[in-house]
Formats: C-alpha cells, structure tokens, sequence
C-alpha cells in the first residue's frame, strides 16, 4: 500500500490503517477467554468483524463466521482468514445466513448504532439466527465514556510515515465523536469522522427483555457490575 507518492495527496481509508490504529491482540485474547467461559464450542457469527482479528483467533476452536457493512474490512478479514465465509451486509437485516449457537458483537461496535430503533432491530434480527439456548455475547460502552471524554481526547503519532492526530470527544445527545486526521508534506490532509451513541444500560436491559432473552452483565471482562467501568459485557440467551 502506498501513500503520498503523487504529490502527497492523502486519501486514506479507515480499513487500510485500522489495525495500526486500533489492533489490541490482548484484548483479542480477553475476549476469547470470556467467550470460552460460556460456549466451550459451536457455530459462531461474529457482528461487525471488522479487519478479522477475533476470527482469527477463535477459529480453531469454533466453526466461525463473519459479517460486517464495510467491504474494505472484510477484504482485510479475508486475507487474515482464507476459505472462512464472510458476509458483507448490515448487521441490522441478516440475510442467507445460518442459525448459530453464538452471535457476538464486540469492540463496541454496538454503539455505532444510533437510533434506540436500531438495537431494536439487531436485537430482533439476532433473535431469529440463534438456535434455541443460543447466546448473544456483545459489550458496548458504559456512561462513564461520556464523561471521560467530556474533554477532548487527542492522540497523535505516524501511521505508515503519515502524520494522524485522532480526537475523540462527547457531545450532545449521549454522542461520543472520534475525528481522524492524516496530513501530508505539504499540510494537505484527509479527515474521517466517526459517531458512537452511549445508551444507558437501565435501556438495553429493557429492550432485551422486551425480546425475551434472558441475560447477565458483567464490567470489563469481571463478574461484577461497577459504575467506574469502560464497557458492559451482556451475555444473552434466547429460550427455547
């Protein structure tokens, strides 16, 4: 992959530079571990996959698949994790797949959903694709996120020899903004914006009750709910 070498002209996509951004192979670990604990094994999907990391690391031990909304990711996942199947669709209208022992959707990739109708619907639609007892294993950010970024956030380092700065900052409406920038030679640069939505966990209980799973939640990978945390972690069951 190359940057820059036409004048510097910055065109970056978010799939391209995730792993440098992002990748946390022990956390990758923390969250096998914690799946390990409630389904020893299994058909997994796992929601939102993203560059494929998780997938990679659970895959010897489950029949694994995954889906996410952005191709450049899966391509990335692909390349990870050659002969899986991967869908690229909408987590909120799950098509042409299966029913599983397990869906999973982590990083927080449940707060990319903005509107309380979406959890509606992913909660709904993963109801359908579960095998009877199946869990929905998902983490989202606590309301602590809100007010540890009331303060702007900022980061900044080189990716790939490209200057980023990458600000991360809550506002109105329980939104959590992360804005990237990556700039050139000449001062040029390229932005991304990306919005999470926090919801209160009193909500999403409710909404899964509504839906009839029956669940627990957990702090931070720990048997035990505290107000400090960074991200709930549920454990959902359909019956029967």
């Amino acid at each position: 992959m190359i940057y820059g070498q036409i004048n510097w002209l910055i065109m970056i996509e978010l799939a391209d530079v995730y792993d440098d951004l992002l990748q946390d192979l022990d956390a990758i670990e923390s969250y096998r571990k914690f799946i390990k604990q409630h389904l020893d094994q299994g058909e997994i999907l796992e929601l939102a996959c993203g560059t494929g990391d998780l997938i990679q690391c659970l895959k010897s031990e489950y029949q694994i698949e995954g889906l996410d909304i952005d191709e450049k990711m899966l391509n990335k996942a692909r390349e990870k994790n050659p002969g899986f199947k991967f869908y690229h669709q909408s987590m909120l209208k799950l098509e042409n797949t299966l029913k599983y022992d397990a869906i999973i959707l982590f990083g927080d990739s449940l707060n990319y959903l903005l509107e309380e109708t979406e959890i509606k619907q992913l909660f709904q639609q993963v109801l359908q694709h579960l095998k009877p007892k199946g869990l929905f294993l998902f983490d989202m950010h606590s309301e602590q996120r809100l007010i540890e970024f009331k303060e702007e956030y900022i980061e900044e380092g080189l990716i790939q020899s490209i200057p980023y700065q990458w600000t991360i900052m809550s506002l109105e409406d329980s939104m959590v903004h992360h804005h990237f920038a990556f700039y050139s030679k000449d001062s040029q640069f390229d932005e991304k914006t990306v919005i999470q939505r926090v919801y209160p966990c009193a909500m999403i209980k409710k909404l899964l009750n509504e839906n009839g799973y029956e669940f627990e939640v957990y702090s931070d990978f720990n048997y035990q709910v505290r107000l400090d945390c960074e991200k709930y972690f549920f454990v959902a069951r359909r019956g029967k």
